[in-house]
């Protein structure tokens, strides 16, 4: 497949506060047809304790690890622009990724319900810990 039909994966990097082109690990340059100024920011931090939506009826809590806008393959009649626009430039397609549960979890914006009140703690009492 030919790396022009390949959009790269977007990282939030906290301590830069902008995106960076991934391909796999390795970084990358940015597309010509991407403007940087365009790209949301993130609502929420790197290591902020969020509740989200994901089984049940309850929502989860977890510590978002890593924010991403995901890109992927694309074929060569598709309008670069306009998948370009659906994939990097809403809000809605930031994906973070929160470890919740012992377990590491991909989570779009919308399905994040807010900021968690619960006490550091939690994650101990989570996984059984309370007799020490």
């Amino acid at each position: 497949m030919s790396e022009e039909l390949i959009l790269p994966t977007l990282r939030w990097l906290p301590e830069a506060a902008c995106w960076q082109p991934f391909r796999g690990l390795q970084p990358c340059a940015w597309p010509p047809e991407v403007e940087p100024q365009r790209l949301p920011r993130p609502a929420y931090a790197v290591g902020t304790r969020v509740y989200f939506e994901y089984v049940g009826s309850r929502p989860w809590e977890g510590v978002i690890q890593l924010i991403e806008l995901p890109g992927g393959h694309y074929q060569p009649w598709e309008d670069v622009f306009a998948l370009i626009a659906r994939r990097y430039y809403r809000p809605e397609a930031i994906v973070y990724l929160i470890q919740a549960r012992g377990h590491l979890r991909l989570v779009r914006a919308p399905r994040i319900v807010g900021l968690s009140t619960g006490s550091e703690l939690r994650p101990l009492l989570e996984h059984g810990y309370e007799e020490f």
